[in-house]
């Protein structure tokens, strides 16, 4: 998570307001890989 990222605050937000609608926030395999090699890549 890069929380200097002009889209960090929008991600945050769209997350907020999904789970104070009652939607559930679910993270599947594919999710945490995409995540794993955007995270551990180097800057």
């Amino acid at each position: 998570m890069q929380r200097a990222s002009p889209h960090h605050a929008l991600a945050v937000d769209a997350l907020v307001a999904l789970l104070e609608r009652g939607n559930e926030i679910y993270l599947t395999a594919q999710n945490l890989i995409e995540f794993w090699s955007v995270a551990s890549r180097p800057i």
